[in-house]
């Protein structure tokens, strides 16, 4: 049982993630419309603050 979560999560570690992909941010579209455009997808905001 222990081989296969460590086979599973190994498995996971290395393709599971896109690496080729960049995102695709919005710079431009207020984020009112992207809240709207998007319904009930979730929505990923990245933000830099000065502290």
């Amino acid at each position: 049982m222990k081989n296969k979560f460590c086979l599973t999560l190994i498995g996971l570690m290395l393709f599971g993630c896109a690496k080729d992909e960049p995102y695709a941010w919005n710079k431009d579209i207020p984020f009112a419309t992207i809240l709207a455009q998007t319904g009930e997808k979730l929505v990923l905001m990245d933000f830099e603050t000065e502290w």
